[in-house]
């Protein structure tokens, strides 16, 4: 809403009062034009920086960074003026304050331009150049005005030209375009006309395939006529197969009960028949286990091999199909396509148990003996008989599988046995306590190979790593230039929040005093080298202190450094379970790693893909230098996996000299670098404070600090140095304990309880 101030009714001393929507409207215009006006001074930057580079003899390129400047001045002078515009039509107080201002730093900006420009000219450089150092302030001033027009126009006639040059551009790639479309038309139809004469050819084999069918099936029926006659080939012909098959099968059955004199001959041998030793012997079949079957009683034939004593075989079914002997029990690995077999194959066991289920299931393969049973061929005579008394047109396979359970190591264990002939040869399927976490990849496994090849102490005691590249990856550029334009960004943040400033230059004063990061050395020609953009973040809860953080995200010619590292896994204890056990025992212990991330360093050929730019002698007065980090920095993906294994790692080696309990500690009761615990008694919490202490500092030259306990004896006997900082300097016995705070919640000393931040 508009509101009148001023005097009388003069428009230009009225101004307007926003509301709240136009308030917000009018802001994020103010950042679209800022946004325009910094993209243009970037780009002018750019161009003064590789001007300065630029060899005095390299006329294309002088002129093609003049060419540029026009350019630049053209737009800059185009958005300042909206700009300008857009304040003086919204008339607020504030936006005819920063209208005012613009208008000054506009003019200081283009007569930097207009300089710039003046120096690029090759034909007078030098001459311009001892003109800019001699020249009056009343004469540069009367020449800046006279020269500005024409500067203008040479500006709008070269950037016609430039528009000229990449019209021609577009016009030959657009014919490039069309004749490579062309091409793959011509590609495309030679490829359908391939496809059409395949097709022919595949039809033509398949009428010669039938035709040799045909063939062979009369030469086989003209070899059977001339073997039994031609009568007796046309009563088998005439016959149907189950003819066949029911009177082989009165063959046989009659020489059974011929050879046995007990058997009742009245009987009818198709009703339930089973046919014993004769029948098996005579066809070679493969013997199953007889097993009865409730609804189809078998009468069991007695062998005519043994007299003494009734034997009773294999039960084979005769009124379904029959399957060959022939057939291939096809074991070999179906992930790898190799020797081994599925049984043998480690890729496939270390899968969790679900997932090798579905692959058996998918891959239709047998849960026995891990084969594919595929016969060879089928024909229509009888069926196997399954142990089980189930009828199957395939052979049974000789494995079978039982289900165990294991109670040991406090876990139910269910394993799925391979067993033949009643010997258990492998466990394939047996459930462990890994079963339920989540397998590796292909790139965690490479992150760990990395680190435990590499992993050593330096000359100070700390673990020092690489940087766990990808392999293959890009060559990265050199985006010195865009992290200079951010740190300039910064710069201007400086002076809109003092207090920022003071907290980022406290916190760098102590990176460069604690060695975290030194001055980078000059590059080497050709050198491969990453910079980082720095920025600073305050935590919710400590309004008053600042973490530095290197943008290792930060995309420069499509490629960032995060995107050329590997992560590596999550190696963070779960969450649930550190809190589980942090309230287990009576005595409640916390503590945590003083600068985990700084305590590990990098190996010195990877440093120079962390150099950042700041201020000589941390002052910012001084110019941006080079500087790199020495340590593995805040916002590089990599290093929260870094940290955790060096720090398992150190644990593992500490185990044999302070003992298994430290190791636990360290492994299974960290969240990144906070530690909670309980134990039985004071004096073992005491006693494993200070060997994990020693132990991290011996190992690893970590420190653990910050102690704290619900019991007044373990505190009282810990050092006051170790103490957390607000129990430091406190009278246990007659202050009130401060609420400690980790992993998210607050914990009450006094009552051992626990609450939630807010």
């Amino acid at each position: 809403m508009d509101s009148q101030h001023g005097h009388g009714d003069n428009p230009d001393s009225r101004t307007r009062v926003l509301t709240d929507n136009g308030l917000e409207l009018y802001n994020a215009n103010i950042r679209t034009h800022l946004k325009k006006i910094e993209l243009v001074q970037t780009e002018v930057e750019l161009c003064l920086e590789r001007f300065t580079t630029t060899n005095s003899e390299d006329y294309e390129t002088v002129l093609e960074i003049q060419k540029t400047l026009n350019l630049c001045h053209c737009k800059y002078s185009l958005y300042s003026e909206e700009y300008l515009k857009y304040l003086r039509n919204t008339r607020t107080e504030d936006s005819l304050r920063i209208a005012e201002e613009h208008k000054k730093e506009d003019l200081k900006y283009k007569d930097i331009i207009e300089r710039a420009l003046q120096q690029t000219k090759v034909s007078d450089r030098h001459e311009t150049s001892s003109q800019f150092t001699h020249r009056s302030g009343a004469h540069s001033r009367a020449s800046s005005n006279s020269s500005s027009v024409a500067l203008r126009k040479r500006a709008k006639a070269e950037a016609a030209q430039v528009k000229l040059e990449f019209a021609l551009k577009e016009a030959e790639m657009q014919k490039q375009k069309a004749y490579i479309e062309e091409q793959e038309k011509i590609l495309k139809a030679k490829s359908i006309t391939k496809k059409a004469k395949l097709a022919a050819e595949i039809e033509l084999l398949n009428y010669k395939k039938e035709a040799a069918a045909a063939v062979a099936e009369a030469e086989a029926l003209q070899h059977e006529q001339s073997a039994f006659g031609s009568k007796k080939s046309d009563v088998i012909l005439a016959k149907t197969a189950f003819d066949r098959t029911r009177q082989y099968v009165e063959q046989q059955g009659d020489q059974v009960l011929a050879a046995d004199h007990n058997v009742n001959t009245l009987h009818n041998p198709f009703v339930n028949l089973v046919v014993g030793d004769a029948c098996d012997e005579s066809r070679n079949w493969p013997t199953f286990k007889q097993t009865p079957k409730p609804s189809h009683p078998k009468y069991g034939v007695p062998s005519v091999f043994n007299n003494d004593k009734p034997a009773f075989r294999t039960a084979i079914s005769v009124r379904k199909t029959e399957i060959s002997n022939d057939f291939d029990l096809q074991k070999q690995c179906l992930i790898h396509k190799t020797g081994h077999s599925l049984n043998q194959c480690r890729a496939f066991k270390s899968k969790p148990l679900q997932v090798r289920k579905k692959f058996i299931n998918d891959n239709k393969i047998c849960y026995g003996c891990y084969g594919i049973h595929a016969q060879n061929d089928v024909n229509a005579y009888l069926t196997h008989i399954a142990p089980d008394g189930r009828a199957s047109i395939l052979q049974t396979c000789p494995y079978n599988y039982d289900v165990n359970e294991c109670f040991s190591c406090g876990s139910i264990n269910l394993g799925v046995h391979h067993k033949k002939n009643g010997n258990i040869t492998s466990a394939i399927f047996e459930r462990t306590t890994q079963d339920d976490k989540p397998g590796l990849s292909i790139e965690d496994r490479q992150f760990l190979e990395i680190m435990q090849a590499n992993l050593q102490k330096d000359s100070n005691g700390n673990l020092c790593s690489p940087l766990p590249f990808r392999t293959p990856r890009r060559r990265l550029p050199n985006n010195r230039a865009m992290v200079l334009h951010r740190a300039k960004s910064l710069e201007k943040s400086f002076d809109r929040d003092p207090v920022k400033q003071e907290h980022i230059f406290a916190f760098m004063q102590k990176l460069f005093e604690c060695k975290h990061a030194e001055l980078a050395p000059p590059l080497k020609s050709n050198e491969e080298c990453w910079y980082l953009p720095v920025f600073g973040i305050y935590h919710p809860k400590k309004p008053d202190k600042v973490r530095c953080v290197f943008d290792s995200s930060a995309s420069y010619d499509n490629v960032s450094l995060n995107s050329v590292m590997l992560r590596g896994p999550d190696m963070t204890n779960n969450l649930v379970g550190v809190l589980m056990r942090f309230r287990k025992e009576l005595i409640g212990i916390m503590t945590d790693i003083q600068q985990m991330f700084y305590s590990f360093t990098v190996n010195e050929e990877h440093r120079n893909f962390l150099r950042f730019l700041w201020y000589r002698d941390n002052d910012i007065d001084n110019e941006l230098t080079d500087y790199r980090m020495r340590v593995h920095a805040f916002g590089n993906s990599p290093s929260p996996a870094i940290a955790t294994f060096a720090l398992q790692k150190t644990a593992e080696i500490a185990e044999q000299t302070f003992g298994k309990d430290v190791k636990d500690l360290v492994c299974r009761n960290f969240y990144v670098d906070d530690a909670l615990t309980s134990v039985g008694s004071n004096s073992e919490a005491i006693d494993l404070l200070n060997r994990t202490k020693e132990a991290l500092k011996t190992f690893g030259n970590l420190r653990l600090h910050k102690f704290s306990s619900n019991s007044k004896e373990v505190r009282t006997k810990l050092d006051p140095e170790d103490l957390a900082e607000n129990l430091e300097n406190l009278n246990f016995e007659t202050d009130n304990l401060p609420l400690q705070r980790s992993l998210g919640l607050y914990w009450n000393l006094e009552s051992d309880t626990l609450a939630v931040f807010r």
